[in-house]
């Protein structure tokens, strides 16, 4: 019989974002057979994420002050002492509060997620001297979320010491909205026989590049007039994200952050994104699960994902042009890869119920 587990999940906060999805997507499943516990260090009633966790997951917001400093790294492990957890689950920066831990309580075993190429989860010079400290004597245990990853980690870190689980979701429900939502897409197209294009992420221009998507997207509406491009996220109404509706031309529209994505994902034909690096992108699954053709560039996980033509399009580089090519390849062949496809691809890699099964693998091989 499986041993029944106490694991606490960390995180800063449950806004829109990959490691955010994830951290409620995995907790959600784990807590069928064990007790899980997600804990906030900058949460807020308003995030996102907070309405889809189950409830037989524990959530607790543990709010703490920006930056670091003792008294809160105390304040946290001491109420942590009070769970007498199993396993302690990190993600993005919260790991720093857990390295005095690892060292001096060795009764229960701390992983932290890369949810990045491992390069920029690490690119302040203290940070990679410390995480390599921990990593390397196995104080804390890193996971990778891809090949690519995997790759990473080890050129970054000289390490091959990671535990690679690929990345993965739930995938996302239809709403009651649906209808709604149809009747809302279909008003912004110029004619029924419109694509409907989909890019879902917050406002993050250096990562994501949305204006080399903008201006790509631009061009084939110049030349073609037969897509419309809806993108759903928080941040774009900022000051800094204001030249990013400048330069949007006729056919592309900012739909604010959605809670039922899934219900646009079902209505679009494609997903786009055209980020300049990424790990493995939760956004790109769920895309693949409701049988959304992704059209990517290059980067991170995305690479051990697409095949081109049978599994979404891959752009040569990162760079506006390459990005303009691959989206004519999809313009001018819609309807190449099935929808059916797909989903039946998601379900025999990346679902969230595969995903938790290696975790629990993983997290048993630890504990003995």
């Amino acid at each position: 019989m499986l041993k029944k587990l106490k694991i606490v999940q960390v995180i800063y906060a449950l806004i829109q974002g990959g490691a955010e999805k994830f951290v409620v997507d995995l907790s959600n499943k784990l807590a069928e057979t064990h007790e899980v516990y997600i804990i906030t260090l900058r949460g807020d009633s308003s995030d996102l994420f907070q309405n889809q966790i189950h409830k037989s997951v524990n959530y607790i917001n543990f709010p703490i002050d920006n930056g670091f400093n003792l008294r809160d790294i105390y304040r946290l492990n001491r109420f942590i002492d009070g769970l007498k957890p199993d396993i302690i689950h990190t993600h993005l920066q919260v790991v720093f509060y857990f390295l005095l831990r690892s060292v001096f309580n060795r009764k229960e075993v701390i992983f932290h997620t890369i949810h990045n190429d491992a390069s920029f989860d690490g690119k302040i010079r203290y940070q990679f001297h410390l995480r390599k400290f921990f990593y390397k004597r196995g104080l804390i245990i890193p996971i990778t979320i891809s090949e690519e990853s995997k790759d990473s980690y080890e050129k970054y870190y000289n390490l091959d010491n990671s535990e690679l689980i690929n990345n993965a979701c739930a995938t996302p429900s239809i709403s009651s909205q649906f209808e709604e939502v149809r009747k809302q897409v279909n008003s912004l197209k110029s004619s029924p026989e419109n694509l409907v294009l989909v890019h879902l992420s917050r406002f993050h221009e250096d990562q994501k590049q949305h204006s080399v998507l903008i201006k790509a997207f631009n061009k084939i509406r110049s030349k073609h007039q037969n897509a419309i491009l809806l993108i759903i996220g928080r941040g774009y109404d900022l000051d800094e994200a204001k030249f990013l509706i400048d330069i949007a031309g006729d056919g592309v529209f900012f739909l604010g952050e959605k809670s039922n994505i899934g219900d646009y994902l079902r209505l679009s034909d494609a997903f786009c994104l055209s980020s300049r690096f990424e790990g493995l992108p939760i956004s790109l699954l769920e895309a693949i699960s409701l049988g959304c053709v992704p059209i990517c560039t290059p980067v991170g996980g995305i690479r051990d994902i697409i095949q081109e033509g049978e599994i979404g399009y891959m752009s040569t580089g990162i760079d506006e042009e390459s990005y303009y090519e691959v989206l004519s390849r999809f313009v001018n062949k819609p309807y190449k890869i099935q929808k059916e496809t797909l989903e039946r691809f998601f379900l025999d890699n990346y679902s969230i119920a595969r995903c938790s099964a290696l975790h629990e693998e993983i997290f048993l091989k630890y504990l003995k």
